[in-house]
């Protein structure tokens, strides 16, 4: 995890730097082992498989050099929110969470289980516009997102 800290190319697994380290190892919807696609650029990198937008208001050589292509898919250990939070956090309350998983941030959330969401005071998340076609296949869109965690209690104060 790191906090305030600016992309970089293709990090080397395990560099380190003043505000985190790249490990090998992925908050998902499931546990065990999956596929990890490899963008020219870190902070586009996802479990989810990249794909070209059909439709908004994308910076369109920005996506095509550095988000909207793999250019190397690695296997690695994947972890499950829920036992984030359900076992590692477990009674903790959780003041607030960012979640950024690139296209994959609701699957994440939603198999955490409302149980341990509702130890959850605030959580900050990206979304994509409904006017725009997410980067990641099955990215859902900004009122798919508002709507599935308004019925877990979240209230946002912004609208898509």
């Amino acid at each position: 995890l790191a906090r305030g800290s600016r992309s970089r190319h293709i990090g080397k697994l395990g560099h380190s730097h003043t505000r985190g380290i790249i490990l090998p190892f992925a908050i998902s919807d499931r546990e065990g082992l999956a596929d990890f696609h490899v963008s020219p650029r870190d902070g586009c990198s996802s479990l989810r498989r990249p794909h070209w937008p059909r439709y908004g208001g994308w910076n369109v050589s920005f996506v095509r050099n550095f988000c909207a292509r793999s250019v190397q898919v690695r296997r690695v250990p994947t972890i499950s929110l829920r036992t984030v939070l359900g076992k590692w956090l477990a009674g903790w309350r959780v003041r607030k969470m960012k979640v950024d998983v690139q296209g994959a941030d609701l699957a994440v959330l939603t198999t955490a289980g409302a149980d341990n969401l509702a130890r959850v005071d605030e959580l900050s998340m990206e979304t994509v516009s409904d006017q725009c076609d997410g980067l990641y296949e099955g990215q859902p869109n900004c009122s798919t997102i508002v709507r599935v965690m308004s019925s877990f209690g979240f209230v946002t104060d912004n609208s898509c």
